[in-house]
């Protein structure tokens, strides 16, 4: 049975930086207490309708109109439900059910107004009730929300903007967040996994936190009360077939915790709470969880189900309509004590551990044993230029002697050949010269700052000129770049019959030193450059 409810009820849910629980009711479901008992309320019928006069938002026009109702226009197509003034009041009623169900929290992450983040990203942010009330609880922080349709109001804190934004396409933020959030986004992505937490990962800075508050769509029922093959649960099948034929699925909670560990995301923490689909509960926070999320079901019945069982089932509205007749009926009944999972989880970023996994085969043990044959040959070659400078009487600096040391030995490992800066009669470090002029110029910039123009004004052989004694620095550069290159290519195109060409691909290693996100594939001179 405990596999079984692990299986039903998903596997990412909530915790404090601690490990410990944060109830936020009276009543907590985690895995081993959510197959647990919820005493039904047999005395009162409380009724759902009464919260039919939610509305937030105004009436959205000039969208298209499919099934009387209409949808966003930007992407048009990508996202199955619609987004006008019935849906703004839907939106409205769930969020304050998750609130309610939070304890009145919008987050459990370990965010805190001493130390506030200070750039927030809300995803698929809907009529943005979640961004706003961030903004007045973090007035200092700069509050990002996304989503393809404006819907949101107009008169919002000063620290809150919306954007029109496709979120499955490539994030192009100009800073990194501390704080990345979801909710209730089933059903938005085709691949979780890839278009959110993977770019939420990169978009993230070191230590940031990124959470999900999600929902598995599979029902459960403690009593048996549930037929399972009753028209609740054959609609809820029927969705997530539909949402799986159109790439869009709706059941994240059964991944999460998984796909964030293989991002590379650290102290996952996870919580399961159970979210009743009518106030069938006896106890009083979970009765208002169960009459809010009732209300936010049988409010968006038909827009959850037009554009899905139309399009994965061909089925016409009519046929639709009447399919829901019984749903309806069963979803208003709370002698049938059904639920959901609500998960709830966050997770912080660690690009350290990212970073050492990536550059593992360059510095594991193995390789560092490999350098050992390079190591001895340049120190012998060191060696010999001590009693070369003995037996002539020069003077050798030992600091550049040994910048050269280090200089040849890192150029033969990401270049294969050296730079032969122990063969210099006077062991000159031309590049580490220049890079200490490059730092010094970084210096002065911090007082004039529009010398930055001169990167942009001036090209580099030209740059190089205005260094002569230390112009070196360009060329070495280049050759990296050209090597990085030069062996990518020479992997990619094996002769035929031969295998794999033989020139390792060491040039990539400086660009996996730089840009260790990226993929190897991906990894150019270009972007090293850059």
């Amino acid at each position: 049975m405990q596999e079984d409810a692990q299986s039903r009820l998903g596997s990412n849910a909530f915790g404090d930086n601690n490990g410990n629980s944060i109830a936020p009711c009276d009543f907590e479901f985690t895995f081993e207490s959510s197959m647990l008992m919820i005493e039904p309320d047999f005395d009162e019928m409380s009724d759902v309708a009464s919260l039919s006069d939610m509305s937030l938002s105004e009436s959205v026009q000039n969208y298209p109109e499919l099934f009387g109702r209409t949808y966003h226009a930007f992407h048009a197509g990508s996202y199955a439900f619609p987004n006008d003034e019935l849906e703004q009041e839907r939106l409205a009623i769930q969020h304050l059910a998750m609130q309610r169900l939070m304890g009145g929290k919008l987050f459990f992450a370990p965010v805190s107004a001493e130390a506030p983040p200070r750039y927030i990203l809300d995803l698929a942010t809907g009529i943005g009730d979640w961004p706003i009330e961030m903004a007045d609880e973090f007035p200092d922080s700069q509050i990002i929300a996304t989503d393809l349709s404006p819907i949101q109001p107009v008169i919002v804190p000063p620290n809150v903007r919306f954007y029109i934004e496709d979120s499955t396409e490539p994030w192009d933020f100009p800073y990194k967040f501390d704080f990345v959030h979801t909710r209730l986004t089933g059903g938005c992505w085709a691949d979780f996994e890839t278009q959110v937490i993977a770019q939420a990962f990169a978009a993230l800075k070191p230590g940031g936190w990124f959470e999900s508050q999600e929902v598995d769509c599979n029902i459960s029922c403690d009593d048996g009360s549930l037929d399972p093959n009753g028209p609740i649960v054959t609609w809820i099948n029927d969705l997530m077939v539909a949402a799986e034929k159109l790439n869009r699925p709706v059941l994240l909670g059964p991944i999460l915790k998984k796909a964030y560990e293989r991002v590379g995301f650290v102290d996952v923490q996870q919580r399961v709470y159970k979210m009743p689909l009518n106030p069938w509960p006896k106890n009083r926070l979970l009765k208002q969880v169960g009459l809010l999320w009732g209300a936010n079901i049988l409010k968006g019945l038909s827009a959850f189900s037009y554009q899905l069982l139309h399009h994965g089932f061909n089925r016409s509205a009519t046929e639709i309509e009447v399919s829901l007749v019984d749903v309806r009926r069963d979803l208003n009944d709370t002698r049938i004590h059904s639920g959901i999972a609500a998960s709830f989880g966050h997770r912080r970023s660690a690009h350290h551990r990212f970073r050492r996994s990536i550059l593992n085969d360059y510095f594991s043990k193995r390789s560092v044993l490999n350098l050992s044959r390079i190591i001895s040959e340049r120190t012998q070659k060191l060696m010999a230029r001590f009693q070369e400078s003995e037996m002539n009487g020069a003077v050798l600096c030992l600091e550049m002697a040994f910048a050269a040391l280090t200089s040849d030995v890192i150029s033969s490992y990401c270049r294969c050949r050296y730079w032969k800066f122990l063969e210099d009669g006077h062991v000159r470090n031309d590049a580490r010269r220049a890079a200490e002029d490059t730092l010094d110029f970084a210096h002065i910039h911090r007082f004039f700052p529009r010398l930055t123009y001169i990167w942009h004004l001036v090209s580099l052989e030209t740059f190089s000129k205005l260094m002569p004694g230390n112009s070196a620095l360009f060329p070495y550069l280049e050759s990296f770049l050209t090597y990085s290159t030069a062996n990518t290519n020479a992997n990619k195109l094996d002769k035929p019959g031969q295998g794999p060409s033989p020139v390792p691909m060491m040039g990539t290693k400086v660009v996996a030193i730089t840009r260790p996100s990226i993929p190897p594939e991906e990894r150019t001179a270009k972007s090293t450059w850059e």
